[in-house]
């Protein structure tokens, strides 16, 4: 049975392992990263918020106690410059601006203005003063002076211990300001009207010289003078020779294509007269006339003929006579039709060779009149010159007239313009330290250090804090949870809560994890030796260990449970057993088992001690003859429990893990750690154990990171079918326990854990 069981948890293991790679990192751990729940962290560490909040407001009133107050002083400044136009807009003198503030400001601050400030009565004798070698830059790191957005006003201000002095030493250098510009701006029109004068001046001569250049240009070239307001003439009788040419010219084109297509029309006199017609040219009438005179006769002989024949029929003589007219009317037809059509013709030649000769005579007119009129451009250009020369120089002696109309000879034009809107008064209220926004900032300040600090040590502190973190951590199911036991009873009552207080919340839960062991087995599955373990003292195991043995057996199971902690044995004192035979005896043949088990107060519960302490216990687990000790065991009782020692320390656990069925691994809420864990975890795995899953111990009451709220409560009197009745001073049994009488029929039992 234990080699089978050997067999199928080093498949588990495998399949686990396998699991294992799959959803491990690039780094090869664990890729689980449980999950944050910011407010239960801060809730658990509450105490560190709390304390570096306190804190913070404490530093923040000692430092109002402890830091002076600082009183502010303002005055507002109004600045303005009217400063006109001297020539046009690119030598036009800027208005105020926010450049031309800030260098206002610049002023204020200075020097120049501070000793002046200094000089005003009063102002030496002030309390900040007092004791300063260099009063100028104590004022120049003190004084501020800013302009408004979108204005054309300076806020002066200065900040001291009492308000009178800041109050005054403002006003002073306000005032030492306004001298100041008053002296500087004093003879502005004077300088400004000397300015335009000397310009005004400087055009006039200019002007005066392009006009005698003017002169002397018209008197060099007298065809000048035949400018009209149309332009000069031989430029216009230019442009004429041009059009005339150009019209000769097409006109020539055209009466050169009018002869090629007269002669292929040699025999067409209407075709010949419609192009004369067309090309506007005026032919000699006596040809078409003589046409019309032999054409209306042969109409009047061929009616006259039809006439004859239609009375007379054709062999008539005066028929044939009218017939031998008729032709000779149609040959001087032809004839003359050949002579108009040459007449034409030649009227086509003849106005082509006229039109070709003008054509050369404007050329040639054109060509002697080009060299003349390329000489006159280039006077016309300096001319023009001279022209814009005096009208440019003319508009700016008339801009710098009415600039001068502008200037007002009786005030001091220019000057900057600067008035006080407001002094500087003393203020009674300080503009530090501010109460309310530093312990604003100490309040902000304290929790942010706080929640750090808080957040920081949850991230250092690596103890289990959850069932979700624990199953993703570990990938084992988490059987139950164990709550704190509110009473501090010795370890033989926290050993038997479950039969001493069997309506506790902690009873029930090691019912739980009854339940959970068994609903935890695979279907067809048969578990015989149930090995509970932990990876460090004191996270409870043994306690567990036999509570879960109580529990079964409260389930009318026979179980053996077996201290296997043969370093720290606890069984034998929890049930109040002998302890000189046990585990030990059986191993080494000084007793059989049979002998060795001892009967306890519980029904169906056994117990085997560990016996006397071996000195070498994990030899003695690790023989065959524990192994058939365990084998026997199982086949004498329904359910086998053992208690063993911690798996970090000593390596009995692993053994023993190796040779049970399952492992049940118990871990202590706010103490094991997570590397803890996975040790535990990995020990047992390296070794073949088949580990069911892990029971979270002693877990805090109210707290419901584990996935509990335990407080106390109970189910009244009955409980199934039995109650609790307290004994006066013992309960019968000779140990003090409480007795569980039955009432009525007897239920049947439930098997829990079947074998």
């Amino acid at each position: 049975m234990a080699e089978i069981q050997r067999s199928l948890g080093r498949s588990g293991l495998a399949t686990r392992r396998s699991e294992e790679i799959e959803i491990a990192g690039p780094s090869g751990e664990d890729s689980y990263r449980p999950t944050t729940n910011f407010l239960a962290v801060i809730w658990r560490r509450r105490w560190v918020v709390i304390g570096c909040t306190i804190a913070a407001l404490i530093a923040g009133a000692v430092y109002l106690m402890k830091a002076p107050p600082v009183f502010a002083s303002q005055a507002v400044v109004y600045v303005q410059q009217p400063v006109p136009k001297v020539v046009g807009d690119e030598f036009a003198t800027p208005g105020t601006g926010v450049d031309y503030l800030n260098t206002q400001c610049q002023i204020i601050t200075s020097a120049a203005i501070l000793t002046g400030a200094l000089q005003v009565p009063g102002v030496a004798d002030t309390v900040c003063l007092r004791g300063i070698d260099n009063a100028v830059a104590f004022l120049k790191s003190q004084i501020q002076a800013q302009p408004a957005k979108q204005s054309e006003l300076i806020y002066v201000s200065m900040e001291a211990s009492n308000p009178q002095d800041a109050a005054t030493i403002v006003n002073a250098v306000v005032e030492s300001y306004l001298d100041y510009q008053g002296q500087q701006h004093k003879s502005t029109a004077v300088e400004v009207l000397k300015i335009l004068q000397k310009e005004l001046d400087q055009r006039e001569g200019e002007l005066q010289a392009t006009q005698k250049a003017i002169e002397d240009f018209r008197k060099a070239n007298p065809e000048m003078a035949m400018r009209t307001d149309k332009g000069n003439i031989v430029l216009n009788h230019l442009e004429e020779l041009l059009d005339r040419l150009t019209q000769a010219q097409l006109r020539q084109i055209s009466l050169t294509s009018a002869v090629e297509e007269s002669r292929a029309l040699a025999n067409d006199p209407d075709a010949l007269r419609h192009l004369i017609d067309r090309l506007q040219i005026a032919p000699n009438n006596t040809g078409p006339d003589a046409d019309q005179t032999l054409m209306a006769e042969f109409a009047f002989e061929r009616r006259h003929l039809q006439d004859l024949l239609d009375e007379l029929g054709p062999q008539n003589d005066s028929v044939v006579a009218a017939q031998k007219h008729m032709g000779r009317l149609q040959a001087e037809i032809q004839q003359a039709a050949q002579a108009t059509a040459q007449h034409y013709q030649e009227l086509l030649e003849q106005e082509s060779q006229q039109v070709s000769r003008e054509v050369a005579d404007l050329q040639n007119a054109l060509d002697k009149m080009r060299n003349s009129v390329v000489d006159l451009n280039e006077k016309e250009a300096e001319y023009d010159r001279f022209v814009q020369d005096e009208q440019r120089e003319t508009q700016e002696i008339d801009i710098l007239g009415s600039r001068m109309k502008e200037v007002n000879f009786t005030e001091d034009v220019g000057n900057l313009s600067v008035s006080v809107v407001e002094s500087a008064k003393p203020n009674p209220m300080p503009v530090r330290p501010k109460h309310a926004q530093t312990m604003a900032m100490a309040l902000i300040a304290g929790l942010m250090i706080g929640l750090g600090g808080a957040l920081l040590r949850d991230m250092v502190d690596q103890r289990l804090r959850s069932v979700e973190e624990i199953s993703g951590v570990l990938d084992l199911p988490v059987l139950g949870a164990i709550p704190h036991m509110l009473a501090k009873g010795s370890g033989p009552e926290r050993g038997q809560e479950i039969h001493l207080h069997p309506r506790s919340d902690v009873a029930e839960s090691y019912r739980t994890v009854r339940t959970a062991i068994h609903f935890g087995v695979s279907a067809g599955q048969s578990i015989k030796t149930i090995l509970v373990t932990s990876p460090a003292p004191g996270d409870g195991k043994t306690t567990l260990a036999s509570n879960l043995a109580i529990a079964i057996a409260q389930a009318s199971r026979r179980v053996l449970l077996i201290d296997a902690d043969c370093r720290r044995p606890m069984m034998h004192k929890i049930f109040g057993l002998n302890d000189q035979v046990g585990v030990s005896s059986v191993l080494m043949g000084k007793a059989p088992l049979a002998k060795a088990i001892q009967k306890t107060n519980i029904e169906m519960l056994d117990v085997l001690p560990c016996g006397p302490l071996p000195p070498n216990p994990a030899e003695m687990l690790n023989s065959q003859a524990f192994l058939d000790m365990v084998k026997e065991a199982s086949q004498i009782y329904d359910q086998v429990l053992l208690d063993s020692p911690p798996i970090v320390p000593v390596t009995d656990a692993r053994i023993l893990g190796a040779s049970v069925d399952v492992t049940i691994l118990v871990l202590r809420a706010e103490k094991t750690t997570r590397r803890m864990a996975e040790f535990a975890r990995e020990a047992m795995f390296s070794v073949g154990a088949s580990v069911l899953g892990c029971v979270v111990n002693d877990v805090p009451r109210g707290k419901d990171g584990y996935g509990y709220y335990y407080y106390a409560y109970g189910y009244g009197r009955q409980y199934g079918n039995a109650y609790v009745e307290k004994p006066k001073g013992g309960n019968g049994n000779g140990n003090g326990h409480a007795t569980v009488k039955h009432i009525g029929p007897p239920a049947p039992a439930k098997k829990e854990i079947e074998a």
